[in-house]
């Protein structure tokens, strides 16, 4: 249920609350924010206490906050890498999981090489990121068929096949960072990529680039996150559950228990 959770989070947040958020995110030495990081949860808990959230989305939200404000050390503010999680590292795992697919669609098991335009102030953060993917890859592939079952049915993956979330095709060979000068490929990329930018800009080309165009065009998508792309993939794993007057006795005592269990386990974290 987190990603219901994100949505409800979101109608604390305001622009300056954001913004504070994403720098104590990106900030290298965290332990020198800690009072930073304190008084940020402190505010967004105080909006929640106040806010027309659902009983229980509240309390989760609060009991969250408040092991933040007692462990701020703990969470997962500060990175030593800040272009990890920038747009172009982030937008990276759309790169890598569009070669997985093509390489599924061309049957083959694996490809060759990656080869990615050198940028020094973004390499890093892609290295790191296709890593950590072929690692999922590879974990999802060896893992029992229990724990695949719950990693295919996250509510984010209700519109994927299992091929996609695993990443099945992806290569674990290291990637390859070229200078775009010294690789036609990469040119041909940026060529794509310049007339794709221009047409989703309502740029009109001419003639000869429309051509250029719709030799690709076809096999091209956009892809992205966003927070209304996760409240459709939500609303599409729901049509899936039971209506609420639909649930048993038993099915009733059985969610009832599991929060009492979630109560206890917060409560120890204390």
């Amino acid at each position: 249920m987190r990603y219901v959770l994100i949505h409800k989070l979101s109608v604390l947040f305001d622009e300056d609350l954001l913004r504070e958020s994403w720098r104590l995110s990106t900030v290298k030495r965290i332990e020198n924010c800690e009072d930073a990081i304190v008084s940020l949860l402190s505010e967004v808990k105080s909006r929640a206490e106040n806010a027309p959230l659902d009983a229980r989305s509240k309390e989760l939200i609060i009991d969250a906050l408040d092991f933040g404000i007692r462990k701020p050390l703990s969470l997962d503010f500060g990175h030593p890498d800040q272009k990890i999680i920038s747009p172009n590292a982030v937008g990276f795992q759309f790169v890598v999981a569009a070669i997985a697919r093509r390489t599924r669609k061309k049957r083959r098991k694996s490809v060759s090489s990656i080869i990615v335009d050198r940028q020094n102030q973004f390499n890093k953060a892609q290295i790191g990121t296709h890593y950590n993917l072929s690692r999922i890859a590879e974990g999802i592939k060896n893992s029992s068929e229990k724990d695949k079952a719950m990693y295919f049915n996250n509510p984010l993956y209700t519109d994927f096949s299992p091929e996609e979330v695993s990443h099945k095709g992806l290569t674990d060979k290291e990637l390859t960072i070229s200078k775009s000068a010294d690789s036609i490929g990469l040119q041909i990329v940026d060529v794509y990529l310049w007339i794709a930018n221009k047409l989703i800009s309502g740029v009109n080309l001419p003639s000869e680039l429309m051509e250029l165009w719709q030799l690709f065009q076809h096999r091209s998508l956009i892809d992205g996150i966003s927070m209304r792309g996760m409240a459709e993939r939500f609303k599409n794993f729901e049509k899936n559950l039971p209506k609420l007057n639909d649930l048993t006795d038993e099915q009733r005592i059985v969610a009832k228990e599991s929060v009492v269990q979630h109560r206890k386990k917060v409560k120890a974290l204390v």
